[in-house]
């Protein structure tokens, strides 16, 4: 049933493999209580083997997060993790993050065009310890049920102080000032993938 779910609510991404997971461990009961019903107790004995030494590379060499080797889950930081497998782009959202934290900014908008901006590390790297978290909203999108949806309240009053864009790959412009519901933003900073504008 999960399985089925999966495939009429969900369209193809290149994500689903996270959605497995769930099926897998779901199954998992159902195969340890076939294997424990087989008249040949060395048979399933072999098959639980053969099972978990399969399962060794996936778990001690992991491309994200290994076990073993110079950056593995024990010698290095959470905020490192988050860029494993984007290495390219941790200076720059380090830095766009310390700049809009300079600006006492505490609305804080995201304006992406691209689908695959990597988002979720801002979410993580704004809120400080002892200090109320920022509200964080998109303020534009390229998914129209999504852009409904900023028209509706309580995103529709959202006023940001500061805006993080990111534009497409294949967008060539230059983009100095964005217009949010009547308010100027102008670019303040800038490192490839993302730029900082703050309201003028």
């Amino acid at each position: 049933m999960t399985f089925l779910i999966l495939c009429m609510l969900l369209k193809l991404q290149p994500w689903h493999g996270r959605h497995h997971l769930s099926i897998f461990v779901l199954f998992s009961p159902i195969f340890g209580l076939a294997l424990s019903q087989l008249s040949n107790q060395k048979i399933a004995n072999y098959l639980a083997a053969i099972l978990i030494v399969m399962s060794l590379p996936w778990i001690f060499y992991n491309q994200f997060r290994p076990l073993l080797g110079d950056s593995n889950i024990f010698n290095s930081s959470r905020h490192e993790l988050y860029f494993t497998s984007r290495p390219k782009i941790e200076v720059a959202y380090n830095t766009a993050v310390d700049f809009v934290k300079s600006q006492n900014c505490t609305n804080i908008g995201l304006s992406f065009w691209a689908k695959s901006v990597w988002e979720y590390p801002l979410w993580i790297m704004f809120p400080e310890p002892g200090k109320p978290a920022p509200r964080i909203e998109h303020i534009s999108t390229i998914d129209p049920i999504v852009k409904q949806k900023l028209d509706s309240e309580p995103y529709k009053s959202f006023i940001p102080c500061a805006i993080i864009y990111s534009p497409t790959k294949n967008d060539g412009r230059q983009v100095k000032e964005i217009t949010v519901k009547n308010q100027t933003y102008v670019q303040k900073w800038s490192m490839e993938p993302l730029s900082v504008f703050v309201k003028e």
